[in-house]
C-alpha cells in the first residue's frame, strides 16, 4: 500500500474551519438512545403479534403484524435516510471548502480562529506496527508503540524516549458502542499515575471524561466529536481523507486527552 506523503497533505484553514464548526451542525449522528426506543418499539409490536397468534385473536395478530413490519421498514428507512444524509452533507460542505485556495491565516486584519490550537493528526491506513501521529506539516510530534498484546501503550517523542505509557484499566479494551471511546485507561509517568480516561455509559451521545493534572477536578469531556469543559467548547476530533484529526486549544493538551486520542488509531 502506498502511503500519501505527510508533507504534500495538508488541512486548509478553510477545511479545518468547516470540520469544526460546520460539520457538526449539518450532521446528526443516531443516538444510543435513538436505537434503545426504536428497539422497544419493535419489540412491543413483535408482542402483540405474538399474542394474537397465541391466543388466536386475529385482530391483534393482524394489527400486531401490520404494527410490526411498518416499525421494521420505517425503522430503516429513518436510519438510511439520517445516515444518507449527514454523508451528502459532509460530501458537500467539504467539496466547497476544498474549492477554496489555503490562506494559512495570511490576513493581519483578521483574527486566526485557531490561534493557540495544537493540531495532531494520524493517517488510519499506516498499517501495523507503531503509529506515527505528526503535525499538519508532516513533522514527527509523537509515536505510539503497542506493549503487552494491546493492553498497554508507550509514547514516545521524535527523540525515541518514552514520554508517558497508557495501560487499559479494564478486563478489554472496550469500544462499546461509540468508536475510539476507551472504556478506561491510566496513565503513568514513571510510577506516578498522571491521568484517567473513562467512558460513561448514556443513552445521548457517548460521554467520556478524561481526567488530567492540568484540572484534576474538573475532567474534559469528550462527546460528540467535541471536547468540552463543562459547556465551553474546547477542541475537537474529526476525520478527513482518512486522517484522524486532534484540533484543541495548546492549554488542554495533557496525558489524559493525548492517552485518550493515541487509543483511537487503533
Amino acid at each position: 500500500m502506498t502511503l500519501p506523503d505527510p508533507k504534500e497533505e495538508r488541512l486548509t484553514e478553510f477545511e479545518r474551519a468547516v470540520c469544526f464548526d460546520t460539520l457538526p451542525q449539518v450532521t446528526r449522528p443516531v443516538t444510543l438512545g435513538a436505537i434503545a426506543v426504536y428497539a422497544a418499539v419493535v419489540i412491543a409490536s413483535f408482542l402483540v403479534m405474538a399474542y394474537g397468534v397465541s391466543t388466536n385473536q386475529p385482530v391483534w395478530r393482524s394489527w400486531g403484524a401490520l404494527a410490526f413490519g411498518v416499525v421494521i421498514a420505517g425503522g430503516l428507512l429513518g436510519f438510511m435516510y439520517r445516515a444518507t444524509t449527514n454523508a451528502v452533507r459532509r460530501r458537500v460542505a467539504l467539496a466547497e471548502a476544498g474549492e477554496v485556495p489555503n490562506v494559512e491565516s495570511g490576513f493581519d486584519e483578521l483574527p486566526d480562529p485557531f490561534a493557540g490550537h495544537a493540531l495532531l493528526r494520524f493517517y488510519r491506513e499506516s498499517g501495523p506496527g507503531p503509529k506515527v501521529v505528526t503535525g499538519n506539516r508532516g513533522e514527527t510530534v509523537y509515536t505510539s508503540v503497542s506493549r503487552g498484546s494491546g493492553s498497554a501503550w508507550d509514547v514516545l517523542d521524535p527523540a525515541g524516549e518514552r514520554v508517558f505509557r497508557i495501560e487499559a484499566a479494564a478486563p478489554s479494551r472496550s469500544f462499546s458502542f461509540d468508536v475510539g471511546t476507551p472504556s478506561a485507561l491510566r496513565v503513568f509517568r514513571g510510577d506516578r499515575e498522571t491521568a484517567k480516561v473513562v467512558r460513561r455509559w448514556s443513552l445521548g451521545p457517548g460521554r467520556v471524561e478524561i481526567s488530567g493534572e492540568r484540572q484534576p477536578a474538573k475532567p474534559l469531556v469528550f462527546r460528540s466529536g467535541g471536547l468540552f469543559e463543562g459547556e465551553v467548547l474546547v477542541g475537537r476530533i474529526y476525520s478527513i481523507r482518512n486522517y484522524l484529526y486532534l484540533d484543541v486549544k495548546q492549554s488542554y493538551v495533557d496525558d489524559g486527552l493525548l492517552a485518550f486520542y493515541f487509543c483511537m488509531l487503533g
